[in-house]
């Protein structure tokens, strides 16, 4: 390689062109009438000046990264193939395959809503971890969330950080914080006028809705529920039982169904009976298994009061 080092350079013989193979080394400056034509460049650029170059885009081809701002509306656009692609509105909202948010949307993907095309979001993870969709506010950011279970295929339904609905792989649909209770007598009892049936031998009750102290449910929400209760004539007798609601904490009740009358012809032998139940309550009411006509006999393990929330 060549390197020429001179002062000053001047075409002779009346030519307009100075070649040079190999590397110049200008001590001050290089006049060009009409433009320059370079392969590469040497240096950091910092003395170039007049050259013209749109800061407000990245291009290539049809594809591009565009900053624009008129005033008011600065946004940030993506084009692909001559498209636009995704946008990025003044106020932050963000649009993937549309430019129109609205509702408050901070995020929207959308397709093309006149043909049948598929429009798809996937959350992937590991093989033996979870794909969660949080929602929630700034001080609680994932309050509520959607969770899928890669390792066991199964999602998991949460509000106010607890797992409410679960279904498996196979489809089975459980609900983990479902009200439900189910309580025994604790003794062999027998009534033979108006009273509450003591079921004070507590075996579950999911939220704590039902006091053992005095035999009552509460209704935690609003819905249908079912009331199962199991009682016996004694031998010889007849026996039958009622469920009863209050709607002002105690104070007054009202019948909401009178199980069937079932009797016992002797001989030693008690008769179960059940009674089933399925009604509207309202959040606070109150619920109880009330003595209704003859002998009502009940033991432990023998005689139960259980409910549920159905829907």
């Amino acid at each position: 390689m060549s390197i020429l080092n001179v002062n000053k350079i001047n075409p002779v013989g009346g030519g307009s062109t100075v070649t040079i193979a190999g590397i110049a080394s200008v001590t001050n400056n290089i006049s060009v009438g009409n433009s320059v034509t370079a392969n590469s460049f040497h240096g950091d650029g910092s003395q170039l000046t007049g050259i013209s170059v749109d800061s407000t885009k990245i291009e290539t081809g049809n594809t591009k990264v565009e900053t624009i701002d008129t005033g008011s509306d600065g946004h940030i656009k993506f084009t692909t193939e001559g498209g636009e692609r995704i946008r990025i509105q003044s106020d932050g909202d963000v649009g993937i395959g549309t430019i129109n948010n609205t509702n408050n949307e901070r995020l929207r993907v959308q397709d093309d809503a006149s043909t049948s095309t598929v429009c798809q979001v996937s959350i992937i993870s590991g093989s033996a971890e979870r794909s969660i969709l949080n929602f929630g506010d700034k001080e609680d950011p994932n309050i509520g969330r959607v969770s899928y279970h890669n390792n066991t295929n199964t999602i998991s339904l949460f509000t106010n950080n607890t797992e409410r609905l679960l279904i498996n792989s196979d489809g089975h649909v459980t609900k983990p914080a479902n009200p439900s209770f189910r309580a025994t007598a604790s003794s062999s009892l027998d009534y033979t006028s108006d009273n509450t049936l003591a079921f004070q031998n507590e075996k579950h009750d999911v939220g704590g809705y039902y006091n053992n102290s005095n035999s009552y449910y509460t209704i935690p929400t609003t819905g249908y529920y079912k009331f199962e209760v199991m009682h016996f004539a004694q031998p010889g007798q007849i026996a039958r039982v009622q469920l009863e609601r209050s709607t002002d904490s105690g104070s007054s009740w009202s019948i909401i169904q009178i199980g069937p009358r079932i009797e016992s012809s002797g001989g030693g032998r008690y008769i179960a009976g059940w009674m089933h139940v399925f009604h509207e309550f309202t959040a606070t009411n109150l619920v109880r298994v009330r003595w209704s006509q003859g002998n009502v006999h009940i033991n432990n393990g023998y005689g139960w009061f259980q409910g549920w929330l159905v829907q």
